[in-house]
């Protein structure tokens, strides 16, 4: 994952393979909805993170 991915990602624009991801979280019990959701959430974390170093 690139940091332009992460920002994507961090925008609500998963790229395909965390689109997967997500389409995969329904085989455990999540719905799309919110695998996108959590996500989303853990990029924008991330480049949270990133920003105070």
């Amino acid at each position: 994952m690139t940091p332009d991915n992460v920002a994507e990602t961090a925008g609500g624009n998963l790229p395909p393979v965390l689109k997967g991801l997500a389409l995969r979280a329904e085989n455990v019990g999540w719905t799309v909805e919110e695998a996108e959701v959590a996500i989303n959430e853990l990029a924008q974390n991330l480049l949270d993170e990133m920003s105070l170093m």
